[in-house]
């Protein structure tokens, strides 16, 4: 069987960027092999422009269910897949997002059984869903899982754990990659030490602000960096404490000024992975973090950075890290060889490549029938 006869389908909602920039990894490296595939999602959601941009090696193939609600586009869409299945030479189905994967049970009775079916929940999306519809889907996974032959996929240590007493069952860990640029990019510490800090919960700026007026003692002899987006109000409060205001748009950008920071806060929302800790870490960074399970995944305490549990926490480990900067020093080696054993792309290819099964015809392409027709062929 050649690669090009084979074929995989992915099944999605485009409601949730990360999602969506979760399809383009797995599709870059499931294409890297010549596998086709197909990314079949309603056609009234991202631009379709804008997805074949991010997806270059995977066809579109829009559903019309316009005006539904999630339920009733995933039913939908489903119904097209059972159809576009028959006709396939099926590799393996992959559903990504809590809907399609709550309710994929439905397909499985139509897919022929050598095909594998993938399931990757990206479980945070619930947090964002009423009460209801989060019980609902809790249930709907349970039911699901029992049916899956592959175990869950999830991207972070925490969505294991939640997976695990959600399903009773543990899921397999892809995790999701941390740009090169942050792993390339040299430390440059200026003389005047910078202090840069994101985060997604509700007083995250407002704990920024208090340590950059209670650490600066207006002597001005530290600088202050916000990393992200602010609204009128939070963007005047952190200007009015002396804090810089960035928002780079690529990574290389973020990536600049996280090389030349002495520490990283972070203070993030208890069900939002901590993307930016793990990007601060890559750029050799100590970070200080919030306590959360998710950043308790990340970050090893007083090795690889500071889980901080109140302002105090906050104010003390920052001090000690301006003051002792062999020790600092040391912390952001540490992180930074953390994040390269667990979030370089590499890493997520190799897990991905496992969860497909595709590892070894990965590693030994010239010798198994996954070869394409082109790689087979001598050159005239």
């Amino acid at each position: 069987m050649r690669s090009e006869t084979l074929c995989v389908l992915h099944l999605a909602l485009p409601d949730d960027t990360q999602v969506l920039d979760s399809i383009a990894r797995t599709t870059t490296v499931i294409g890297s092999l010549g596998i086709r595939q197909i990314v079949m999602l309603p056609e009234d959601g991202a631009a379709p422009a804008e997805l074949r941009a991010l997806l270059p090696l995977a066809a579109l193939k829009p559903v019309p269910c316009s005006g539904l609600p999630p339920w009733g586009q995933v039913r939908v869409l489903l119904e097209a897949s059972r159809k576009f299945a028959c006709d396939q030479d099926l590799y393996a189905l992959h559903l990504h997002g809590v809907w399609p994967c709550a309710m994929g049970a439905a397909l499985l009775q139509d897919v022929k059984p050598s095909a594998r079916v993938l399931c990757s929940p990206h479980l945070w999306s619930t947090t964002r869903r009423p009460s209801w519809a989060s019980v609902l889907v809790s249930r709907l996974l349970r039911h699901q899982a029992a049916m899956l032959e592959q175990p869950p996929l999830a991207e972070s240590l925490v969505e294991v754990q939640a997976l695990s007493r959600l399903l009773n069952r543990c899921p397999d860990l892809v995790p999701r990659p941390v740009s090169g640029a942050y792993f390339h990019i040299p430390r440059r510490e200026p003389v005047k030490p910078s202090v840069v800090a994101d985060g997604s919960a509700p007083d995250a700026v407002d704990l920024f602000t208090r340590l950059a007026v209670l650490l600066d003692g207006g002597e001005r002899s530290v600088r202050f960096t916000w990393l992200g987006r602010t609204d009128d109000r939070t963007g005047a409060q952190l200007r009015a404490a002396d804090v810089e205001l960035t928002d780079p748009a690529g990574d290389e950008g973020r990536a600049k000024i996280l090389s030349q920071a002495a520490a990283f806060v972070h203070v993030a929302a208890p069900a939002v992975l901590p993307h930016a800790t793990a990007q601060a870490m890559a750029a050799g960074v100590p970070c200080l973090a919030s306590d959360t399970a998710a950043h308790r995944g990340l970050i090893r305490h007083g090795e690889t950075g500071f889980i901080c549990s109140s302002e105090r926490d906050f104010i003390e480990k920052m001090l000690l890290l301006l003051r002792d900067r062999a020790e600092a020093q040391r912390i952001g080696r540490a992180a930074r060889a953390e994040a390269a054993r667990r979030f370089t792309f590499d890493k997520f290819r190799q897990s991905m490549l496992r969860a497909y099964g595709l590892a070894e015809a990965a590693t030994q392409r010239a010798a198994l029938p996954l070869l394409s027709a082109s790689r087979e062929a001598p050159h005239e």
